[in-house]
This record gives structure tokens, sequence and C-alpha cells, in this order.
């Protein structure tokens, strides 16, 4: 599943929202574009946690700072649908 560097899981719509849909577990690889570490003009940074990211958090940025995918060539990966959380604890990592 291809996405964009500001998409999230609460941001998708259609097909790729319905690939992240499931039970705690639930597998599904993606890939994202380089330069994904980027400050996009029109759209918020949006990223928290650390290893365990929140359904707000920009995907390929927490794949990013998770070290799964390489700021300068983007690549693929597997997201694991997890658990709700209340608390997200944010760090600094690759960048991020």
């Amino acid at each position: 599943m291809e996405l964009e560097c500001w998409d999230s899981i609460q941001s998708l719509k259609g097909e790729k929202a319905a690939k992240l849909t499931g039970p705690p577990g639930k597998k599904q690889r993606a890939f994202c574009p380089k330069d994904c570490d980027k400050k996009l003009p029109d759209k918020e940074d949006v990223i928290y946690g650390t290893q365990f990211y929140s359904n707000l958090s920009m995907i390929c940025k927490a794949a990013i700072h998770n070290g799964k995918i390489n700021k300068d060539k983007g690549g693929e990966f597997t997201i694991v649908l997890g658990t709700k959380a209340k608390t997200f604890y944010g760090t600094t990592n690759n960048g991020i």
C-alpha cells in the first residue's frame, strides 16, 4: 500500500482505511516516498509515540522515527495494528 507523507491511520479513507482496520496484531505492508522527514508547508507535523504510535501520527514520519525506513530513500515496512492506549510517550529519534 503506497502512502503519502502526511497520511495517518485516522486520515485514510476508502480502500486504504479498510486495510488498516481490524484486530490488534493485523499486519499491512506499506511504502513511503523519500523526504517524509521534511516539514510540509500546509500540514501540521503530528507524531505521538515511541515504538508504538497514535492513529493520529503521520505513518511515514513514525516509520522514520522508528528506524524502519530511511528518510532519504523512503521504503517499505510493516504496520502492525495495536490496542488503544491513553498515553503515548514521545522521544526524538532519527531527527524526528
